[in-house]
């Protein structure tokens, strides 16, 4: 209940502001210590296991926070977290600082034996690991030095308020950096494909490459990866298929799509009907593109039954028909065919190759073709939405505890 979880957030904050209460007296204590090695080699062991008291108190912190499992205390938590931890950080830092002056005169492998400091060397651990993965960033992208610090600034923003840690939202900017993306637009992009892996449950540096390689086929800006996101994650939920299925699928036909200015929302109700037909993949990609290609450039046998049922792609002024008016007069004129013809027109059409995704576009029920027209058309904030619902839950709240951490590590550092 409320009063129970208001409870259990005094008790933490009164555990960080006690763990960094304590530190302050270590960092004193070490400073003193540091004037001579030579008298530190006997105390030493005594400052480690009161350290690692320390670390062990930052433990307990977060065992009880990824207790907590009421999802409308969840903002109170992490603010009150952040307050608390804000108390640590003051004293880690002093801790850190006269720790300076013991580890000075020891080995790193010492020091690890010893047990010394698992916090501060896990907390070591996180910012080697961000700085080593921001350094990937700068030498992919060639970004300035202001640049890089705007970058850095961001995957940290995102590492607080996401599912991911800094050191994952780096993973995408490089990802982004290899897809030749520069700094505004891997600012522009980020949270878009941070939202779309969240939502889908997938890798983030997979969601990353097929988001900068569909965006970029399609003809696509990364200021519009928010909605190429949400478009995404409806196909997803909405048809049997998911997002890494599509990047397959997006790999073959995105850059004919783009060519004819098709728009991703059409694109996705193709993919998504498909998809229902159990045609996924690199096999709705290649067929697709089949497809569009063949009703763009019919050969001889498909230009006749075109004509015969009265079928163009393009206006009368040459360009091309949105890809939905394209279906549309598909489904109509096919509608009006018996069974016997529906299948010799789609094979003239579409060839033997591409017959079956053919037919899963003017064959699949209307109520089917609807909703999925309807979803992609209303799509902006799903992926947003479906992201919160999938975190909705203990382990979700585990893992933006974990995310948030990592953030607590970095500032400290």
């Amino acid at each position: 209940g409320a009063s129970s979880a208001s409870s259990s957030l005094g008790k933490m904050e009164g555990a960080a502001s006690s763990a960094g209460a304590q530190a302050g007296k270590l960092a004193g204590q070490a400073n003193q210590a540091a004037s001579s090695l030579k008298k530190l080699r006997g105390s030493y062991r005594a400052r480690i296991v009161a350290q690692d008291e320390v670390s062990g108190k930052v433990g307990s912190l977060r065992a009880k926070l990824s207790g907590l499992v009421s999802k409308p205390y969840t903002a109170t938590i992490r603010t009150r977290m952040e307050a608390g931890a804000a108390k640590l950080k003051t004293g880690l830092s002093s801790l850190a600082t006269g720790m300076g002056g013991m580890a000075a005169g020891l080995p790193l492998p010492v020091l690890g034996a010893a047990g010394v400091g698992a916090g501060i060397l896990s907390t070591v651990k996180a910012y080697a690991d961000f700085e080593k993965q921001m350094s990937a960033v700068g030498a992919i992208s060639q970004a300035s030095a202001a640049d890089m610090e705007l970058l850095s600034n961001k995957a940290k923003e995102m590492g607080m308020t996401t599912s991911f840690p800094a050191t994952e939202a780096g993973k995408a900017f490089e990802y982004m950096a290899m897809a030749g993306w520069k700094t505004p637009e891997m600012l522009q992009g980020v949270k878009g494909v941070m939202d779309l892996a969240a939502a889908s449950g997938e890798e983030l540096g997979r969601v990353s490459d097929i988001m900068t390689d569909a965006l970029t086929a399609f003809g696509l800006k990364a200021s519009d990866s928010g909605h190429f996101a949400d478009v995404l994650a409806q196909a997803a939920t909405n048809s049997n298929t998911n997002v890494s299925m599509m990047g397959e699928t997006f790999k073959y036909v995105a850059p004919l799509a783009g060519t004819l200015k098709y728009k991703i929302e059409d694109v996705g109700v193709a993919i998504g009907l498909m998809a229902n037909a159990g045609i996924k993949g690199e096999q709705a990609g290649t067929s697709l593109r089949s497809i569009m290609m063949r009703l763009a450039a019919p050969p001889k046998e498909a230009a006749k039954a075109m004509q015969a049922l009265g079928l163009s792609v393009k206006n009368s002024d040459g360009t091309i028909k949105p890809w939905m008016q394209t279906m549309t007069d598909l489904r109509t004129a096919f509608s009006k065919l018996s069974d016997v013809e529906k299948v010799d027109f789609a094979k003239k059409i579409a060839g033997t190759y591409a017959l079956s995704g053919f037919e899963a576009l003017i064959n699949a029920p209307e109520e089917d073709f609807q909703k999925l027209t309807q979803a992609m058309n209303t799509a902006d904030g799903a992926a947003a939405r479906m992201a919160e619902r999938r975190l909705d839950n203990l382990a979700g709240d585990v893992t933006l505890l974990k995310s948030s951490w990592e953030s607590l590590q970095l500032a400290i550092m």
